[in-house]
């Protein structure tokens, strides 16, 4: 199990954490969290949050967690797996539009 770091702590106690981006955390330190496990971002405001928390882990972890993200829900894995690209849309007009197809084709089978 990965031992969690000061930044994570910190992130934690934030008021910049959602369920999806704590569904994130639980995975990497195979820690239960309370709520709705495994919601995954559901707008930009939410994404922003779950990259945060990314973007305060070592390169392997990131790559690690969303890795395992894949296994949560069809929604999870199809956004793990274009996380770069949606990452790249960050702050566009585009985003949303881009994550609402990635998550209904998900949720849909395709």
């Amino acid at each position: 199990m990965a031992e969690i770091t000061d930044k994570a702590i910190a992130w934690l106690v934030s008021n910049n954490t959602s369920v999806s981006s704590k569904t994130l955390c639980a995975l990497l330190y195979r820690v239960p969290i309370s709520g709705k496990s495994g919601t995954h971002p559901r707008d930009c405001s939410d994404f922003g949050r779950c990259m945060r928390f990314l973007a305060i882990l070592p390169k392997e972890a990131k790559e690690h967690v969303l890795h395992l993200a894949k296994s949560v829900s069809p929604e999870w894995k199809a956004l793990a797996g274009k996380w770069d690209y949606l990452e790249s849309l960050y702050g566009s007009s585009d985003m949303y539009g881009q994550m609402k197809k990635i998550i209904s084709e998900a949720a849909e089978g395709g």
